[in-house]
């Protein structure tokens, strides 16, 4: 046996079977264990990834197994763990599910008794690092709660790579600086668990929620979506060609690097663009948003410059971002497995990464035609109609905009018609949806302003008319943050979230709040649609829709089951969806062409 002493207890790498008989001894006496994974990388659905380590452990005790002698025993040890009752624990549990079922130690839908530490500890405080929170890694939190003195394994892990050149998948799992960092993170994870379980015991049927939500999407990263791998390819020296004409008109008008904003906004202003808005550090802002704006609103040589510069960032970082990682993931059978995670940000919006689906523009169908449905079947999206402003509706007990809701009315024409009368032109509907918006979102007459294309007076006029119209809204906004700056400065939601605000930003309470219960919302529908036996159609949640595939013979009808089931009552009105049918590819619900040859790029 092979023993090392971590601050908190014996960290055992298990090398014989009088090993393995402790091991046992200890598991029958324990109730609560962590459960950890050593891997090659963090993509686990590489045909190259495999498992190197798996730790079980508890607050003073940690045992390590390495796979390649230990794989049918870990198997076993998994299942009866499963069955037995043990609470569980991991700390971003996804990933630990994902390698163990794919590496065939355990079913996906094992460990019934499973706490994530990392969801315990965004209900106790939702705030990452960069918002003046304690954040959610492992380390960070450990410190913060366990020990504040806890050894960084990981440091010490970094310099033995770089001593010897090894990396996660060479590095000797019996070293002692290895054994050391992989068994503290057990024993740490418990005593984490120890304490978050205790802060988040009056949020019980959160905690519940919260839990039965991740593994819904580790289901949909786990079944991931098939990409067509031959247009795939195509797209990328049609995004570099794109990139370099934009570059090539940016660098005629002296723009030696589109990436560099001082030189963007030295030349817009030589334009004669003026750039009112400004950086943290005062230099002149020149993001998407104001080269969008200038784009819409200018047409001189600045909106030339400024598309320019669009079309070049933006074919680079769909080539980066999007294409080439997708390309460089995909599985043995062509499919993508982006990661789902069910609980981020404060307000505790979902997320998808590697690649970001989420933040794909509505207007460009190129990469979202890459994902393609299973043979036989047909991709659909299910998506909730204007929910954020519905639950802002309900909550704020507007009575006019419910009123407008239960009629069967589009909100933003209701808006556009109070602000302007029912004569209103498409630019007028523009400002009166971008001022409904500005609302929950939280943005001023500046953001508005920019978004819309109007001036600034133009702005605040319709921000005024808005609050006049619905004042509801503003006397909600008005009592949420009044509240916050008598008191402590957080939000509950409906659902018993509580979520902290910055006293410098109380305006944002009313989006935290509405932005959390649309969320909620489609987290419940994600439940209620694998409850009706629906879920093996879900792929991907994007902000307030479902992306699902289904036999091409039968998908009108689960279509419509699944929008039935999304379907709900939100106290005095109903939350309606909309159904679209996209068929052979994602990207046919965004103007993609139906012919496979149009659709090359």
């Amino acid at each position: 046996m092979s023993t090392i002493h971590s601050p908190y207890g014996p960290v055992t790498f298990v090398e014989h079977d009088d090993d393995m008989r402790q091991f046992l001894d200890w598991l029958d006496a324990t109730e609560t264990l962590s459960i950890d994974t050593e891997t090659t990388g963090l993509d686990i659905f590489s045909p190259t990834f495999e498992v190197r380590l798996v730790q079980f452990g508890d607050a003073t005790h940690a045992w390590l197994f390495d796979v390649q002698r230990w794989k049918w025993d870990v198997q076993q040890i998994c299942h009866d763990i499963a069955h037995d009752g043990k609470q569980v624990v991991m700390h971003n549990a996804p990933y630990d599910l994902l390698v163990l079922a794919r590496t065939g130690l355990s079913p996906l839908h094992g460990f019934n008794n499973l706490a994530d530490t990392k969801i315990l500890s965004h209900l106790v405080d939702p705030r990452g690092l960069e918002d003046g929170g304690i954040g959610h890694s492992l380390k960070n939190l450990s410190a913060h709660y366990v020990d504040a003195q806890a050894p960084d394994g990981q440091q010490d892990l970094k310099a033995l790579f770089k001593d010897n050149s090894w990396d996660w998948a060479t590095v000797p799992v019996e070293h002692p600086t290895m054994v050391l960092y992989s068994g503290i993170d057990v024993q740490l994870t418990t005593r984490l668990y120890n304490v978050l379980s205790q802060m988040t015991a009056d949020q019980e049927e959160l905690v519940t929620f919260e839990h039965s939500v991740m593994r819904a999407c580790v289901r949909m990263q786990h079944r991931g979506v098939r990409v067509d791998t031959a247009y795939s390819q195509t797209l990328l020296p049609y995004f570099a060609e794109e990139a370099q004409a934009g570059t090539d008109i940016a660098l005629s008008w002296g723009i030696e690097k589109v990436g560099s904003p001082a030189q963007v906004a030295a030349v817009l202003s030589a334009l004669g663009v003026k750039l009112t808005e400004t950086t943290p550090s005062g230099n002149p802002k020149v993001d998407k948003e104001v080269l969008r704006s200038i784009v819409e609103n200018d047409n001189g040589p600045a909106a030339e410059v400024a598309a320019a510069v669009l079309s070049a960032k933006n074919a680079r970082k769909l080539s980066t971002t999007y294409v080439e990682k997708v390309l460089a993931s995909l599985d043995a059978d062509d499919r993508c497995h982006p990661f789902i995670s069910s609980l981020q940000a404060r307000t505790a919006r979902m997320s998808i990464s590697n690649p970001p689906l989420q933040q794909l523009p509505s207007n460009d169908w190129r990469i979202r035609r890459m994902f393609i449905p299973d043979e036989g079947k047909s991709m659909f999206a299910v998506d909730y109609s204007q929910i954020e402003l519905r639950v802002l509706a309900v909550l704020a007990n507007e009575q006019r905009m419910i009123d407008a809701i239960n009629g069967g009315s589009d909100l933003h024409d209701v808006t556009a018609t109070a602000l302007f009368g029912t004569d209103f032109t498409k630019a007028q509907r523009k400002l009166a949806k971008n001022v409904g918006f500005g609302r929950v979102y939280g943005g001023g007459a500046t953001t508005l302003s920019r978004q819309a294309g109007v001036s600034l007076e133009d702005a605040q006029r319709a921000m005024r008319g808005y609050d006049e119209a619905f004042p509801g809204i503003k006397r909600y906004s008005r009592r949420l943050q009044d509240r916050a700056a008598a008191g402590e400065p957080v939000v509950v939601t409906p659902a018993g979230r509580r979520l902290p605000l910055d006293r410098w930003r109380l305006y944002a309470a009313t989006n935290y709040i509405v932005q959390s219960t649309a969320r909620d919302v489609l987290a419940d529908a994600i439940l209620n649609i694998e409850a009706a036996g629906l879920g093996e159609h879900l792929l991907l949640p994007i902000h307030d829709e479902v992306v699902c595939q289904a036999p091409t013979k039968d998908v009108t009808d689960i279509a419509h089951a699944i929008s039935e089931t999304m379907t709900a009552s939100f106290g005095a009105v109903t939350l309606t969806t909309d159904t679209e049918v996209f068929g052979g590819n994602w990207g046919l619900g965004y103007g993609a062409p139906l012919s496979p040859e149009e659709g090359k790029a």
